[in-house]
């Protein structure tokens, strides 16, 4: 049995037996049950905009949690989500896409006469390019009256203020949401735009005031504070809808302007000169005969760049994809929302392989390091022209990168060897040849055969070797 919560002290998440339960103290119990049998909440859970979860008798608990529970607590289990990624490894149309759906159940909370009582990404998870909010004890009723929303700032914090310094000043989501539940905060996105934060409107009423508000809060204040409720309670809901729709508008309006970005690997289809027609057709079979003999539930895509071998591992089940590029990793988020083709999903991550996510958190124990959510997970692992940035980019040994791959995979391999004379691989080594003698054909399937059979691969006419290999010890 694992807790994965820590802050809330309202409702704890246990994974035991892979099983997600999560437990209510009396206290919360009984609001959290009234919220949940709203037809609307419950239509939200059926559309996937909720996570799902149903109700557990205390009879049917694990020993485990029946042990610690406590008199008038209540217990619910949730749908469990395939693929958890945390903030800092999401795309900016992903952060969009989840500062979007924390809107929409703002606006559902509204409607039931509730309200969410915080606003960070963590509260949102990915099933493919969809966005789901799995934070239900978030959900908490309103008082009459209220008409402002205590989680703003945080939302400000976590989903604008990003957005606004990675639309704006290319500031990469891996730092800005490093802490999720922090994000920035208006004075250091202010420091970050400078002066210009005054002369841009848009920057000006986002950053430029919040920021100049925030240092006079500092002060204590005088006299009595404001009343926190209105009398007319119609009227005070209407203020927050309206909030609310505000800032549905600027997360959208930014959503457009990053959907025009590009990049080298977005655009890769189009510039890789390296690969003719006859390369690819023959490197699309391969992986596609592979996907047919294997069948693989569950595949992992490093370096996927477009997706393109992504998609054709989804035709028989989920997909993780990972990819350096944040713009790389939007193309696929994009095209997984508009093709809807295969009988999996894809998740792309912003992850490079060489350098995983570390675990972090207190006691680096609230979010999961990326290899142990990977490791041993997927039926099949593509490696496609990758073996060339693992060697000479990132500097890692070829027994290490053959090793790591043996890991992440409990069946197959779709190796693509890179040989030195390759133009890439002689671009990237930059005439030092000599650091990189483990790159050898003859070298490489000795390692492999270390971990994997060489079931099946296929010469590229430009010289490169694509292998189907098959785990020879189960992990």
């Amino acid at each position: 049995m694992r807790s994965l919560t820590l802050r809330d002290p309202d409702a704890r998440l246990y994974d035991v037996d892979s099983r997600l339960i999560r437990i209510l103290p009396a206290a919360s119990a009984a609001p959290f049950r009234r919220l949940l049998a709203n037809p609307a909440v419950a239509a939200a859970m059926r559309s996937g905009l909720l996570v799902g979860a149903r109700p557990l008798a205390s009879t049917a608990l694990p020993a485990a949690l029946a042990a610690t529970s406590d008199e008038g607590s209540e217990a619910w289990e949730h749908e469990r989500i395939a693929t958890v990624s945390y903030p800092a490894e999401w795309s900016p149309l992903m952060l969009c896409d989840a500062a979007i759906c924390t809107l929409r159940v703002q606006a559902l909370a509204l409607e039931a006469g509730a309200i969410l009582k915080d606003a960070t990404p963590s509260n949102v998870l990915f099933r493919g390019h969809e966005a789901v909010f799995v934070d239900l004890p978030s959900l908490v009723e309103r008082p009459a009256g209220t008409y402002l929303w205590s989680a703003r700032a945080q939302f400000d914090a976590c989903f604008l203020m990003p957005l606004l310094l990675c639309v704006e000043r290319g500031v990469p989501l891996s730092w800005s949401l490093r802490n999720p539940v922090a994000g920035v905060s208006y004075r250091q996105a202010a420091r970050v735009f400078g002066a210009a934060r005054w002369f841009d409107p848009a920057l000006l009423l986002q950053v430029a005031v919040p920021a100049a508000l925030t240092a006079d809060s500092a002060r204590p204040p005088e006299g009595k504070l404001a009343p926190q409720q209105l009398a007319n309670d119609a009227r005070a809901r209407f203020t927050l809808q309206r909030q609310n729709a505000q800032l549905m508008a600027r997360i959208e309006k930014l959503r457009r302007r990053l959907a025009r970005t590009s990049s080298v690997w977005k655009d890769y289809v189009d510039t890789r000169s390296h690969y003719s027609s006859a390369d690819l057709e023959t490197k699309r079979r391969f992986v596609a005969g592979v996907v047919d003999v294997v069948a693989p539930a569950r595949s992992l895509d490093i370096g996927a760049n477009t997706g393109e071998f992504s998609r054709i591992a989804a035709r028989t089940g989920d997909v993780v994809a990972l990819d350096v590029d944040p713009a790389a990793v939007d193309g696929i988020h994009v095209a997984g929302a508009a093709s809807g083709n295969g009988r999996g999903v894809i998740n792309a991550l912003v992850a490079d392989i060489s350098r995983p996510t570390p675990a972090e958190g207190w006691g680096n124990r609230e979010s999961a390091p990326l290899l142990q959510r990977l490791e041993g997970g997927f039926d099949l692992v593509l490696a496609l022209a990758v073996m060339h940035h693992l060697r000479a980019t990132s500097g890692i040994p070829l027994a290490e990168v053959v090793a790591q791959l043996a890991r992440l995979t409990r069946r197959a391999l779709v190796f693509e060897f890179v040989p030195l004379a390759d133009p890439m691989f002689q671009a990237i080594s930059r005439g030092r040849d000599a650091l990189y003698g483990d790159c050898a054909r003859d070298n490489l399937e000795a390692l492999l055969a270390e971990h994997f059979v060489i079931r099946d691969r296929a010469e590229l006419p430009n010289g490169r070797t694509v292998y189907h290999l098959e785990r020879s010890v189960t992990p």
